[in-house]
């Protein structure tokens, strides 16, 4: 099997400036070269190769590569006691970009040129190229298959997560390949059954999450109480349910610390917070610390010391949030 990325062809042409000079298109044979199976492009430039990758970008574009239109407004105006009309001058870019890494499935049909100019004819068969892309999912759904049947009925919340995270690997490495499969036969098909089972499992994990009572036992080892509740309500705003330290539930253990530090600067924020944590999730199930660490965020400005720590905190929440979210290493 060919990596996926084993060539990426990234391509940034300014369509524009050639549309003085656009190449003639080329008669092709359509008894040969049926719509429905092969993909055409052609591309004209100064030299072969620009010729070649334009024909490449013209073809990436029919299996749904990105095309971003950007617009440069320059404007001049007279005063308001002046009888000029105003003046607007508009210029359009349009950059092709795209991330097509199969080129080794284009075929170089015909090279001319004319005038020191080159065209180029380039050719994609779909179903040769599908036909090489069903090899590699079939690969990818090969090592997917025994890890779905390891999950088994696993209802543990953490054990859970352990288990989908090499399964999201395959998964997300599954869903370009799918998505181009797709685009090749010009039609949606259906997902995989091993990627349905997957989504399966995914649900389960969030059901299980949703019916977990987080127990926030976080201390701040100060006075301000109030971190903590902000701290608590950043991550219930991620889709936790948290509620008070007690000793049954699902406990996030953990102690805050801030560095704060006070700059008299003209224009900015007079105070500015740095929140940490040092955390561990302790399973009810098990009994044993499932995961945890140190999370450092981002230092926050405010315009007082509690203003600037409320922000860094909402952040450290978020970020440990995504942790919980993640499951364990």
């Amino acid at each position: 099997m060919r990596p996926l990325a084993a060539t990426l062809l990234a391509i940034a042409t300014i369509l524009g400036g050639c549309a003085s000079s656009r190449p003639v298109p080329p008669v092709v044979d359509e008894s040969r070269f049926s719509s429905r199976r092969y993909l055409l492009g052609t591309g004209e430039g100064d030299g072969e190769d620009e010729a070649r990758r334009r024909a490449y970008a013209a073809i990436a574009m029919q299996l749904q590569a990105d095309l971003r239109a950007t617009e440069r407004v320059e404007a001049s105006w007279s005063r308001s006691d002046q009888r000029d009309d105003s003046l607007e001058a508009v210029s359009q870019e349009i950059r092709v970009t795209t991330r097509f890494d199969r080129v080794d499935w284009i075929r170089t049909l015909e090279v001319t040129s004319e005038g020191g100019r080159f065209r180029v004819l380039c050719m994609l068969d779909r179903d040769k190229a599908r036909a090489d892309l069903d090899v590699e999912i079939e690969d990818e759904l090969a090592r997917l298959r025994p890890r779905l049947a390891s999950v088994g009925s696993t209802q543990n919340l953490g054990g859970l997560s352990r288990a989908l995270r090499p399964l999201r690997a395959i998964g997300s490495s599954l869903a370009p390949k799918l998505a181009l499969r797709n685009a090749l036969a010009g039609r949606v098909e259906a997902d995989p059954e091993e990627l349905r089972r997957l989504q399966v499992l995914e649900a389960r994990l969030e059901a299980l999450r949703r019916e977990q009572v987080l127990s926030l036992c976080v201390d701040s080892k100060d006075t301000n109480a109030g971190l903590v509740e902000t701290f608590g309500a950043a991550i219930a705003a991620k889709g936790w349910a948290v509620a008070p330290c007690r000793d049954e539930g699902l406990r996030l253990e953990g102690v805050l610390r801030f560095e704060a530090a006070s700059f008299r600067q003209p224009g900015g924020y007079p105070w500015f917070c740095t929140a940490s944590v040092a955390y561990r999730l302790v399973d009810p199930a098990t009994g044993h610390a499932e995961l945890g660490g140190s999370r450092r965020a981002l230092r926050a400005g405010g315009m007082s010391e509690a203003d600037a720590c409320r922000a860094s905190v909402a952040r450290l929440a978020a970020d440990v949030a995504g942790a919980l979210d993640a499951g364990p290493e």
